[in-house]
């Protein structure tokens, strides 16, 4: 407007200056938007991810943590025997290894692997 009435060079490139800066600031406003849309579109998305992560997590946890496991029955089968102290006295006054020789020595029967 300047411009209009001084008809000086200097207020023309004044004129043209303040045109520009006002350019300017209203592409700043509009990028500033943009960005502000497309930061939005990215927040719903991760809250979208969030909640599906969350999700999956729950589904998965009780996977990871060991398992309450009942007492389980032995395979096979077990022979319920009286044990024997081999290399222990005991009360007829000797170990079971020596029992076992002297009742082979006194038997009618011959030692198999003698």
């Amino acid at each position: 407007m300047a411009a209009n009435i001084l008809k000086s060079r200097m207020a023309v490139s004044m004129s043209i200056y303040v045109v520009r800066a006002f350019v300017r600031m209203r592409e700043e406003l509009t990028s500033r938007r943009d960005l502000e849309e497309r930061l939005d579109q990215i927040e719903k998305i991760l809250l979208v991810h969030d909640t599906q992560l969350k999700e999956l997590f729950e589904k998965i946890r009780p996977l990871l943590l060991q398992p309450h496991e009942k007492p389980r029955k032995k395979i096979g089968f077990e022979i319920k025997e009286k044990l024997v102290g081999y290399g222990k006295r005991d009360d007829t006054g000797g170990s079971g290894t020596e029992r076992y020789a002297r009742s082979a020595r006194t038997s009618s029967h011959p030692h198999p692997f003698a």
